[in-house]
C-alpha cells in the first residue's frame, strides 16, 4: 500500500513543483524502502536457514561415522538424522514459507 502512495507522490512531483509534495514523496519512498528491505532480510534470512539446514544434515552423517564408539551419541544422533531428512527447516507463518518463491509470487502481481 506505501508502494501506491510512494508512485503517486513521485508523480505529483513531477506534474507540480510544490515543496510540501517533495516531502511527501521522499517519505513515502523511506517508508516503502525501509519495510522492503526488511521483507527482503526476512526471506534471505529464510532461505539461509533451509540452505544451513542440509548442511546441517551432512555434518550429522559424518558425526555419526567417526563417533561409533559412544552408542549413545550415535542414537541420538540418529534421530536428529532422521529428523532433518523428513522435516527440513523453514521459516513460515503457517500459510505460506517465507522463501524466494514468495518474492517472486508478490512481485508478479
Amino acid at each position: 500500500m506505501s508502494a501506491v502512495f510512494t508512485i503517486l507522490a513521485i508523480c505529483n512531483v513531477l506534474a507540480n513543483a510544490v515543496p510540501i509534495l517533495k516531502a511527501l514523496a521522499i517519505i513515502y519512498s523511506a517508508t516503502t524502502m525501509f519495510f522492503t528491505l526488511h521483507f527482503l532480510l526476512v526471506i534471505q534470512l529464510g532461505s539461509d536457514l533451509k540452505k544451513e539446514g542440509k548442511i546441517t544434515a551432512v555434518l550429522v552423517h559424518k558425526a555419526i561415522n567417526q563417533s561409533w564408539k559412544t552408542p549413545a551419541a550415535v542414537e541420538r544422533l540418529l534421530l536428529f538424522s532422521r529428523y532433518l531428512q523428513h522435516q527440513t527447516p523453514v521459516v513460515s507463518c503457517g500459510l505460506f514459507c517465507f522463501d524466494w518463491t514468495l518474492v517472486l509470487s508478490v512481485s508478479g502481481n
